[in-house]
């Protein structure tokens, strides 16, 4: 096995809200995972019922058969349902298959234990499967635009949001996209493409589709206790251009022409997620997935409160993930789950159209205090707003104790590696595993080529 030993590597993924870092890792090591005796278990944390319900479904459609749909239809569909308000009506028809599904994952009671487990629901309450059920169930009801009107809710968010400043709010979408969005690299947007979507909501679109039919993932808010809210909940401001559409490794696709993008980032978009979805669901692959990895939903009631869940106590992760969102749940008895140095990722508010520069800065300030406060190392970048705060898990005063205290045996865990390998996104397993258990940190820096200071950019930005 090249020098490796057999590995479990453990992704904790807090407030990640899709499955953009779980499809990206997985395609990025596609090669490396078929060959070598690597495990990937991915344990998901979110805030919502609704936002587990909607990560089911994006993983669903990414790993659909190609007998069942075809690479193309699979990248514009899930285009569709990441990025959309409205949906084509085969993009719906589909989208009800697949919650059928999914309801029938979510409702079985009997379990092979002698069967890899690829969706783990394990952790959730029963209380919480419940309103998991509802949750599909309810978007099939809501899926019917006579029901909904999306495009009326997404309306009266946009008015809310600009209040006096609606009647003049294509001079606000321009402000937004030059003082902020380009200001800060996402260069591969156009401005026609951002203010269609502020308009609309609808973001990657064919100019001859029908597209009538509401994206209900975008739609309800479910928390522990059920349904609180029926309306549109999601993003207004930036888009959902950031996490495929910023950079790829095809970069005639970044050339410009007078300045402004040859290709759009529908364009980019598109092509990134064919080449995720073209190796993850290759039908010559010798493993299946269920041999690679295995997802692991948390209950969204017990895990902001880590010490509260046994599940979670008995495990030891090997790299932490927390969006903007969740650096509130960056605390001391969840870092000691860490083991020692392993790298944690906050991610920045570099692409919120809301925080302009110097909230940016106080941002990071807080992340960084709160980070140290629960004994993580920061390492820091070249960028003045990096799209990510970077972190090792470290030794200090606060979690050798805590350590003690719990019984943590995260040192006993091999030491990962500090290279870099160059690419947009996912976790470079191969670089995770030592396979002597030692960091050689001059090769690492002569392999950094980013100008992420002396860290790994582990993930797609986002």
């Amino acid at each position: 096995m090249n020098g490796f030993e057999k590995k479990t590597v453990r992704i904790l993924l807090v407030g990640q809200k899709d499955m953009r870092h779980v499809m990206e890792t997985l395609a990025k090591n596609w090669d490396f995972l078929q060959t070598n005796d690597v495990f990937l278990e991915f344990y998901i944390g979110d805030h919502y019922l609704a936002e587990i319900g909607r990560e089911m479904i994006l993983w669903s459609l990414g790993t659909q058969s190609p007998e069942e749909l075809g690479l193309y239809e699979k990248t514009v569909q899930f285009m569709e349902i990441f990025g959309n308000t409205l949906l084509r009506p085969k993009t719906k028809n589909n989208f009800l298959t697949l919650t059928k599904r999914l309801v029938k994952l979510v409702t079985s009671e009997t379990i092979d234990e002698k069967k890899p487990v690829l969706l783990d629901l394990s952790d959730l309450k029963f209380r919480e499967r419940d309103n998991l059920v509802e949750i599909f169930k309810h978007w099939s009801h809501f899926g019917d635009s006579t029901i909904f009107n999306i495009q009326g809710n997404w309306k009266s968010r946009i008015e809310r949001y600009l209040g006096t400043r609606y009647d003049v709010r294509e001079n606000v979408y321009d402000w937004d996209y030059n003082m902020c969005l380009l200001e800060r690299g996402v260069s591969a947007l156009s401005p026609p493409e951002y203010k269609k979507w502020r308009e609309s909501g609808v973001a990657f679109a064919d100019f001859d589709s029908d597209y009538s039919q509401p994206n209900v993932t975008l739609v309800t808010g479910v928390s522990g206790s059920g349904l609180i809210e029926v309306g549109y909940l999601g993003e207004i401001l930036t888009g959902p251009y950031i996490p495929f559409g910023l950079e790829t490794e095809d970069t005639s696709l970044l050339e410009k022409v007078h300045g402004r993008p040859k290709t759009t980032a529908y364009d980019l978009v598109f092509t990134n997620l064919g080449k995720i979805f073209g190796k993850i669901c290759a039908t010559e692959s010798p493993k299946p997935l269920e041999e690679l990895l295995s997802i692991h939903f948390l209950s969204p009631t017990t895990f902001p409160k880590a010490h509260f869940n046994k599940n979670l106590q008995t495990l030891t992760f090997d790299i932490g993930y927390f969006s903007s969102a969740s650096a509130q749940y960056i605390l001391p008895f969840l870092v000691t789950q860490f083991r020692q140095n392993a790298p944690v990722l906050i991610e920045n508010t570099t692409f919120l159209v809301e925080f302009r520069n110097e909230q940016c800065a106080l941002y990071q300030e807080k992340v960084i205090e709160l980070g140290k406060k629960a004994g993580l190392e920061f390492y820091p970048s070249s960028e003045d707003n990096p799209p990510f705060l970077h972190f090792r898990k470290g030794v200090s005063e606060l979690t050798v104790g805590l350590e003690e205290k719990t019984g943590d045996c995260s040192t006993k865990v091999k030491v990962i590696s500090e290279a870099e390998e160059e690419a947009i996104g996912g976790v470079v397993i191969e670089e995770l595993i030592s396979d002597m258990g030692k960091v050689n940190i001059k090769e690492s820096e002569e392999r950094i080529t980013k100008s992420t200071g002396d860290f790994p950019n582990f993930f797609l930005q986002s």
